[in-house]
This record gives structure tokens, sequence and C-alpha cells, in this order.
């Protein structure tokens, strides 16, 4: 087994010059409290049945091209509805300590080169286990990592090659690790630098890394960082294209020197994610990109803005507390629909009398039949083209 570790032949350029050429997308030129980028808004209430109740969720995922949602709940059970809201099925029969079983749920994807669902658990050195879309067993693909290493996240990068987001404890290497099980006999990982130099703090949110479009794959790290990025399958490297102009931002050095009478403390990182949610920057918590549009969901003071930015008319978009829709979260953006998930009793919030003239008569009539102790409904925000 070959393991190729960060100082391999693969090297990420360093030092603020990476940021040079990048694209800068600014709330300067922002259209402010405009919601003229949608063109409308559907509501789709999931399943009430007896085997498609949730708990808390973790993860969403929409599959658009399979006319699916992935949710993974607290007890780490995964879902799949169709595009209409109705159950598929569920992995409630597979956690457990059986051969065919999982123990733990860190992620799930779908794989689209086999037509399966692959359940992550990082439980020994990591295994994959790869279920059918009836949540039948057809096989485990055990990672072959020579040192503990735990994921946050996991995504298919090409056929049969991964990729695992790390759960940050330090923020001296910032990497991803890539498994590729090409020779199933001998799986190869690597450990691919990321670009230190964007890194801020741990803080995120739900969000996905990477993003495939038609002729590119970009990525946004799992961790707080004003940039998004493309990466480079052949040459495994990430390359800077935009940077969130925010106003005010603060760097990781300028946040160590603030909190500089705390280090040593086994909380340090907590307590940068603390600080930052009290402060007063502009926080990019999920970032979100496909080849038409850039997508980022901030924070300030505990308080929600969105941006959008339209990659081919170069029109920019940024929502304050104060427009007149309020925009839940997005988890997920896929060709020109952003998806958001909630609970039928957050609805109240984000929905209002100018949303509701983005609805057709069959959502309006859905809103009007959810009940607070529903099954959760997924929200969905077309984005004119």
């Amino acid at each position: 087994m070959c393991l190729l570790l960060l100082s391999s032949c693969i090297s990420q350029p360093s030092g603020r010059d990476v940021f040079r050429d990048v694209e800068v997308i600014s709330i300067h030129n922002a259209v402010r409290d405009d919601v003229s980028f949608l063109d409308s808004i559907e509501i789709i209430p999931l399943d009430n049945g007896d085997n498609a109740l949730l708990k808390e969720f973790s993860r969403f995922r929409y599959l658009k091209a399979q006319k699916m949602f992935l949710v993974i709940d607290s007890r780490q059970y995964v879902f799949l509805f169709d595009e209409s809201g109705n159950y598929i099925s569920s992995s409630d029969s597979c956690r457990g300590e059986g051969p065919h079983d999982y123990l733990m749920a860190a992620d799930a994807v779908y794989n689209p080169y086999a037509d399966v669902i692959e359940i992550y658990s990082p439980v020994g050195k990591g295994i994959v286990h790869r279920y059918d879309l009836s949540f039948r067993w057809l096989e485990n693909r055990k990672l072959p990592y020579a040192d503990p290493y735990i994921g946050a996240r996991m995504d298919i990068l090409d056929k049969d090659v991964y990729a695992f987001e790390p759960v940050r404890n330090d923020e001296e290497h910032l990497a991803i690790r890539t498994v590729d099980f090409t020779d199933s006999r001998s799986p190869r990982t690597e450990d691919v630098p990321l670009v230190q130099e964007g890194y801020v703090s741990t803080l995120t949110m739900m969000q996905k890394s990477f993003f495939r479009g038609d002729t590119a794959l970009y990525f946004t790290p799992y961790y707080l960082d004003y940039h998004f990025y493309e990466y480079d399958l052949l040459k495994r490297r990430c390359r800077p294209i935009y940077e969130l102009d925010l106003g005010e931002a603060i760097t990781k050095s300028e946040l160590d020197e603030r909190l500089s009478d705390r280090k040593g403390s086994k909380e340090l990182l907590w307590e940068k994610c603390e600080y930052l949610l009290s402060s007063k920057y502009l926080l990019p918590i999920i970032r979100l990109m496909d080849d038409s549009f850039v997508y980022a969901c901030c924070i300030r003071e505990r308080e929600t803005y969105h941006l959008l930015h339209n990659r081919k008319t170069k029109k920019t978009y940024f929502l304050s507390p104060d427009a007149p829709l309020r925009m839940h979260r997005c988890y997920d953006l896929q060709d020109n629909v952003l998806a958001t998930i909630l609970f039928p009793y957050e609805l109240d919030k984000y929905i209002s009398e100018t949303s509701k003239q983005y609805m057709s008569e069959e959502t309006l009539e859905k809103l009007s039949e959810a009940k607070e102790e529903d099954n959760p409904i997924i929200i969905k925000y077309y984005l004119a083209e």
C-alpha cells in the first residue's frame, strides 16, 4: 500500500500571491434587498408515514439529476425522498453491528457512477458501506489508512475516487484526503494540501464541499474561508477563482492575536468560533457554487444575510434581514435551484406575502395544509437565469 503524505510531489501554491488574479464578488457592488433574481418558490412537504419520520437533520442533499432528496437525521439514519416528497427508502434497518450494517454515519452520498448510496463510517480506520437505493447491502470498502483519521465529510470526485474532509482538531496542516479504489486490492491514499492562506477558523455549517459543473469541479472547504475554488483532478490542486468582499474581514492571524491570552486552551478552536459568532464581521458560513451561480449564506451577530452572484450576467444581489422576502439558509445548489430544508413550525419566519407571490396555487395549497408536527419541508428557490 502506498501512502502519499503532504511531503509528496504535490504542492499547493503559497503566499497571498495565490489570490492575485482572483475575481472579487463585492457587497459594495450588489443590488441590495432586491429579490428580482427569483423566478419562483416551491415547497415540498416530506412524507409523514411511520417509516419516513425524521428527527433533527444533520445533512441534506438535493439530487436533481436523480430527482431525489437525501437527508441524514440525528439518529444517523439516511432517508431518500422523491421530488414530490414521497418516501422512497431509509437505512433504519442497516444501522447496527452486523456484517452488513454500519455503526456510525458521518456522511452519506449518492454515487452516480454506480447508482448506489454510500455511507461513510469512521469506525476503525474508516469504512464506506455501499447499498442499493432500497438499502440492500452490496459491499464494504475499507479505507487503507496507516494513521488515525476521522473524516467529517465524504464526496465522490470520480469513478472510484473519494475525498474526505477531516474533523479539524488543529489549524496547522490543512488538507483533504483522497482515496482511489481503482485497484480494489491496493487502494491509494493521498493528502492534498489546501490553500493555507484562505483559512480563518473551523466555523462553518452543514454544507457540501464539492460541486460538479459541466467542465469543472468546484470546491469550498469545510471551514470558514472567503474564497471559492476550482479543484483540478489531474494536478490534485485547488485554485481560488472567487473572493468574497463582505466589508471588513478577519484573518486567522488577527483572530489569533485577539485571543492570544487563551493560547494553549483545549477549547481554543471553539472559543474562536464563539468570538466570531458574537462579532460584527459578516461571515460566509455556507458557500455553494455551480456553473451559473455563486451563493453565500452569511451571519453577523447571529442575523442571517444572503449573497447571490450570477456568473453569466456578473450581477450580485445581497439580502439583509430587512429584505421584503426572508430566505432560509440554503444547503444545496443545482443549476438554477437553491434548496433548503426546515421544520413546519419554522415556516412563519420565512413565508411572507411577498414570498407567496412567487408560489403557484398548488404550492399555496400545500402550505395551507402544513402542520407544525409534520415531517420537514423542502423549499426550492428557482433562480432567474
